[in-house]
This record gives structure tokens, sequence and C-alpha cells, in this order.
């Protein structure tokens, strides 16, 4: 996510960061905060709103400092109010923290940094790292950053301050892809090469684990837990420039896609109970027992929602046995009769805690008295407040419509969830053990995914005059199937649809002929002869057939293309799956639309 821009130089810093502001104007945020560092004080300001709104309050002031910060928040722990705007302080005021991610042992550090006496005057994860600088500072700022980091549980992209008489910062990065752009005599920080190159053509990436100290100078890099000593020699890279007049509507996609696998790395950080074969969810830790008894689970969602409720359903009427339904939230708020009890409960699902439909039949829900849980990404949303408790997915801020991002936080959130709610009845600790493994896989195996987009792109051409796309999925691959169907209509402008393995064998698999591009979702499961007999039935009626296996199945040559994913459980599987599909329709959308969408 690019809501992030730091500058050191010789130019006034807040004529950097208002340029910043500008490129960042398009992207969702609750919140937004700027730092500028002079000798001995700091300007900030803070704003509820996005980067325009914090461009507005900034646009008059005429300080010359050469040391700043911009900050996007989309809130994950704490409410949408100043106090938890970036910049996060410590008690004197001195230091000063902006920060992407999720601090995941924050809870324990702050009991501890409180036990010693410090106050927190925030709701936010942050705050631990302006305290824990505080604590050990004694004079040199990147020595305290790298103490404090020894301490801290999390992925971040870190940009610390200290009110003194240097023009400098620190900056770290742990499971992010934080990035310095180099100039003659300034530097900039941010998480978006595309942001960079506004500024300069000269970039040098972090690794995860690794830090820098950060001037008009220049820039050290060393190893977070090697010691000062430890200096990292970088390459600097030439960026390609050559994309810089790429549709905006498809610049934001493509960073949706190619940022979920840390997007994952968010949602599972300090949610992986490895000792207990489970997962933590500290919303509905006041209701085990209530989930422990439930005898049946209702899911409610809208477009893309309730897709993602389809999975829930399959997953836990197979891991735990439970009678799950599935409505949208037009269809829930107007049936003609809603079943209840005291041991029912219900799941709404929507990715900004907004949706009309949705918000109905939560609320007529409540109205019944029928226990309600909220899963959004969206703290502060009338899902948030008006449910009992519920799951926030820690997505970030949604960059493109629709929605790549929030669609496979939803689909990883409720994985664990089927995993929480099966260890209170019954999964076993062998099974929850192997899916935490796969999860913790997950955003490395979605980065290998990642690496074959050459291969997808090579297909855009091939495919390119089909328009008629059918996409066959089963069990946990149909929803998959119908968010694809959806992305290639909305996105690619093509008409596409979803059948279930059934639905094609009983009749529909007649209506296909020469005319149609079939998307085959086909993992090595117990429907695997049955898909592979209907994959062949339609090759012969002269479809064009694309099959999605994994690597461990690989048939080459049995259909005009395989695509593969890696190996993983059947439950991670969809969403690789979706993660090559992604990338299908945003090449394809690009190839066929650039230039003309206006987003």
């Amino acid at each position: 996510m690019s809501g992030l821009l730091a500058y050191v130089g010789q130019k006034k810093a807040i004529d950097e960061l208002t340029k910043g502001l500008k490129l960042m104007g398009g992207y969702h945020s609750d919140s937004c905060g700027m730092l500028l560092k002079a000798r001995e004080k700091y300007f900030v300001k803070k704003v509820i709103g996005g980067a325009s709104d914090l461009e507005r309050e900034a646009q008059n002031y005429d300080g010359a400092e050469r040391t700043g910060a911009v900050h996007l928040r989309w809130a994950t722990y704490g409410a949408v109010e100043e106090k938890n705007v970036h910049p996060i302080f410590s008690c004197d005021g001195k230091v000063a923290v902006m920060h992407k991610g999720i601090i995941a042992n924050y809870r324990k550090l702050k009991t501890i940094l409180e036990r010693d006496g410090h106050v927190f005057r925030t709701q936010t994860d942050t705050e631990v790292v302006a305290h824990l600088v505080e604590k050990y500072y004694v004079g040199d700022l990147q020595a305290a950053v790298r103490r404090s980091l020894l301490d801290i549980d999390g992925v971040y992209a870190l940009v610390v301050f200290y009110m003194d008489q240097k023009d400098e910062m620190v900056v770290a990065n742990a499971g992010r892809d934080m990035m310095l752009g180099i100039g003659r005599e300034e530097n900039w920080v941010a998480l978006d090469k595309n942001m960079l190159s506004a500024f300069t053509d000269k970039v040098v990436y972090l690794n995860d684990g690794e830090m820098a100290h950060v001037s008009k100078d220049g820039f050290v890099s060393s190893i977070i837990a090697g010691g000062n000593i430890n200096v990292v020699s970088k390459y600097i890279e030439k960026l390609n420039r050559s994309d810089d007049g790429l549709d905006e509507y498809f610049s934001r996609i493509e960073e949706e896609i190619f940022s979920q696998p840390e997007m994952v790395t968010d949602i599972l950080a300090g949610r992986l109970v490895e000792n207990q074969s489970t997962v933590l969810f500290g919303g509905l830790e006041n209701y085990k027992e209530f989930l422990r008894t439930v005898n049946r689970l209702v899911f409610v969602g809208s477009g893309s929602s309730f897709h993602a409720g389809l999975l829930a359903r399959e997953l836990l009427e197979d891991y735990v046995g439970l009678v799950v339904s599935v409505y949208s939230g037009l269809r829930f708020k107007n049936k003609k009769y809603i079943s209840k009890d005291n041991q029912t409960a219900i799941f709404v699902v929507s990715q900004s805690g907004e949706t009309k439909d949705t918000v109905d039949a939560m609320l007529e829900a409540k109205q019944l008295g029928i226990k309600v849980f909220g899963i959004t990404n969206t703290v502060g949303s009338k899902v948030a407040k008006e449910t009992d408790t519920g799951i926030f997915l820690h997505s970030g801020p949604t960059l493109g419509m629709p929605s790549a991002r929030s669609f496979m936080s939803q689909l990883v959130g409720l994985i664990m969830l089927m995993v929480y709610i099966g260890r209170l009845r019954g999964l076993s600790p062998g099974m929850g053990d192997k899916i935490i493994v796969e999860l913790k896989k997950l955003s490395f195996n979605l980065h290998k995914i990642l690496d074959q987009s050459n291969n997808i792109k090579e297909l855009i051409d091939k495919y390119q005059d089909y328009g008629n796309i059918i996409l066959v999925g089963h069990r946990y691959g149909f929803p998959i199937a119908k968010e694809a169907a959806l992305l290639f209509s909305e996105i690619a402008d093509v008409s596409a649809e979803a059948m279930d393995l059934s639905e094609l064998e009983y009749g529909l698999v007649n209506k296909i002929n020469s005319k149609y591009l079939v998307i085959f979702l086909m993992p090595y499961d117990a429907m695997w002869k049955k898909g592979f007999d209907l994959a062949k039935e339609i090759h012969k009626r002269g479809a064009m057939l694309v099959v999605l296996t994994t690597e461990d199945n690989a048939r080459r040559g049995e259909f005009d293309n395989e695509l593969y994913v890696p190996k993983s459980l059947e439950v991670i599987i969809p969403i690789l799956f979706l993660m090559l599909l992604q990338l299908w329709v945003f090449y394809l959308g690009k190839e066929k639309n650039a230039g003309e969408v206006n987003y």
C-alpha cells in the first residue's frame, strides 16, 4: 500500500509531501497525517478524511523544514479519531513514528511499558514503538530503533524521527516492500515504486529484517538483528518509467493484486496459535461457549461478500459438521419468514461495513434477537458498531473496484474462522496444525504465482477474442468461479458465467461449443476423475479449454493449456486459484480497455 511517503533533503519538505499527496488523492483512507521536522520542534497536521483533505489543510503552511512524512491510515487498531492518526508520539513528545503494518505482540509490550510508567494516549499498536524508542534512546536514534525492534514481533514499514538538531530519519522493514528513492542530496522513502518514480528514477529496496539511517547525504543500511557494524551493501536500481502513462484504473487494480501477499501476512499476524493448533480472534473470545454449542450458522453478504459466504458454508459443513445457510443481504431481508432460536448465529460480511442490504439484514436479525457477529475491514462502520462483536480483516483500503484485496481477505478470515470454531467443536489438533502450516506458507505461495505473471500475459493474445467465458468449479472452487466471472465482466468487459460441476454434467455441457473459452478449476481431490472426464468432453466439443490445477498434478499436453498453482491443502487451493484468475482478468482488461476506463 502506497499511503506513506517520507523526505529528507535540500528542498522544502512541504512541497515534496504535497506532491505525494496529490499522487495519493485517489486512494481510500479514513484519516491521514503530516509531520514536518524542524530543529527542536515538529509541525503536525492530522485530518479525518483523505489525502486531498490533508493537502487542503496544509496548503497555506509556509515552513521551510527539510524533513518530513505523510501517512494515510486505514483503521485497524483504534477508532477513526484524531488521536489515532499518525504520527504517533512517545510520552515526552520527542519520538514520532509512522507505521504501516501490524505489531502482533503490542498488547504484551503495552502492559510492560505501562508497568514502567509510560502513558498511552492512543488505541493504536504503533504507539508501543514510540515508547520503546523513548525507553532505549541515549543519544543515538538508530541504536534506539534497533533495540526496540528486537522486542517487536510483527510486520511493519516504520519511519521514526527524533526531536533534535539533526535532519535524519530511521526506517525499518519487515514483511513489507519498503524502498528508498535516491536523489542528489535528497532521499525519499515509500512503499510503491510508482510513487517514487514521480521524484527519482533511482531506487534501493530494503529486505525483510533490514533498517536504514537516512539523511540528505545518503543512507546506511544494516540488518536489524546484526548490530551497528553489520552494514549491507545495496544495489541502486534504475526505474523503468515507460509505464508512467498507464491508466490510473488499472494501476490501482494492479497494486491491489500485487499487495495481497503482504495483506495476508497482516491478517495472520498474532492470530495463529500453533501450540494449541488453533487461531485467536480477540473479539470472539467471550463467545467461545456459545460457538461451541451453536447448531446453525447463517452468513449474509452482498456481491463478493456473498461469494465468500458460499466458501464458508462448504468449509464449515465439511470440517465442522455444522448446518450453514448463506443469503445475499437483499434476499435475507425480504424472506417471508426468518427461522430463529437461541442456538443460531449470523455472521454479516461486508468489506466497507456499510453495504445497505447487508446492514438492513443485520438490523433485522438484531431486532429478532438473533446473535449477530460482524466480519468487516472497517473500524467505525455500521457493521462494526451494531454487531455484538466480530472480526476485523486488516486488508487495508480499497484501491480499485471491484476490490481484489477485500475478497481475498474475507476468504483468509473465513478459513481461520472455520479453524477457530472447528477446534471448539472437535476438529483434530492434527488437522488444525496442517491448516496453520499452509496458512503460514500462503504469502510465499502467492508470491510464487505473481512470479508467473508473464505466463498469464502470454495467454492474453490467444484468448482475447473469446466473448464468452465459462468458469467451472466444484466445492471450494465454485465460489471462486463465481467471483472470477464477476471480475471478467466488470474489469475485462467479457461475458462470463460460473457453473458448478454438477450443473455442467446434467445438461449445461450441451450448450458448449467452439465459441466458448472454458476455464476449469480442477484440484486433485475426490472429484478429480469426474472433472477430468467432463473436461475431455468439453475439449471434444471444440471449446477452448484451460485447466487450473496444482503443480503436483501437472498433465502437460492433455488440454490446450494448463496453469499451475503451488501444491497446498484443499482449503487453501481456492485462494491460489483466485490469485491466478485475478492476474488473468487484470491483463485481459488492461489489453482490451487501457485508455478507455476512467476511475
